[in-house]
């Protein structure tokens, strides 16, 4: 039994429950050396993945590749997620595998975690779009017309979406209203008291709703192989090359 190393290096250092499984490089062994759950809610997966530097190359260009040509999917969720799940999700889970078999390392696990996270990623994007649209229409019945109270005007704002899948969150939104409503004043303070124009409005909105939502963006498996990407190259691990972190 090894000693585990107690070092940490640019925020990651050696995973003390896999470090004397066999056959792991030191890139394969090291981890994030603090983790909020609500920041990777799939770190026990993702860091029992145990994929090479060269898959996880792989894999940030698979992703990169279903992005762009699975792109179509997004009007589909945005009109109804629902229909899109009967409809199209078949054929865009297959069109993704297609795509993954253009490289080489990539197992087959990790194209379908990526394709899952794309659509997860997509429907989050879907969301605080909404989020934007919906606080404006609020903003603007609170502020420009009838001066309605804030859970008058999200009421009256339903109408306006209608009952797509992106303004799903409309229902959300009533639920949860005094955090929503702390939310929206977080938004209107963001906003100049001399800007009145409409588009700049919204603009500041937009601004606010994406910080505010960003902070809250669980990351994915991309954002973990990229952050590790960068730290072994920093620390030029590889899996040719191991430089062997706090080890004689």
């Amino acid at each position: 039994m090894v000693n585990i190393p107690k070092i940490s290096i640019f925020g990651w250092t050696y995973d003390c429950e896999t470090f004397n499984l066999h056959g792991l490089n030191d890139y394969q062994r090291i981890v994030p050396t603090r983790v909020d759950f609500y920041e990777y809610p799939q770190y026990d997966a993702y860091r029992f993945t145990f994929s090479d530097h060269r898959t996880d190359k792989e894999y940030v260009k698979y992703y990169n590749e279903i992005s762009k040509k699975i792109k179509w999917v997004e009007e589909y969720m945005r009109r109804d997620k629902q229909e899109f799940e009967l409809k199209f999700e078949r054929t865009s889970h297959k069109q993704s595998m297609m795509i993954a078999k253009g490289f080489p390392h990539l197992t087959m696990a990790l194209a379908k975690r990526g394709y899952e996270e794309y659509l997860l990623d997509l429907a989050w994007k879907l969301d605080t779009q909404d989020y934007v649209r919906v606080y404006f229409e609020v903003w603007d019945r609170v502020f420009c017309k009838n001066e309605m109270s804030f859970e008058d005007a999200l009421k009256s704002a339903l109408p306006v979406f209608g009952y797509s899948c992106n303004c799903r969150i409309v229902g959300q939104l009533l639920r949860y209203h005094n955090l929503v409503l702390e939310e929206f004043r977080a938004c209107m303070a963001q906003i100049p008291e001399d800007v009145a124009d409409k588009d700049e409005i919204l603009m500041h909105i937009t601004d606010a709703v994406y910080k505010i939502k960003s902070a809250e963006r669980p990351k994915l498996y991309l954002d973990y192989v990229k952050k590790k990407i960068e730290v072994a190259q920093r620390l030029q691990l590889s899996d040719e090359s191991i430089f062997h972190i706090g080890r004689d």
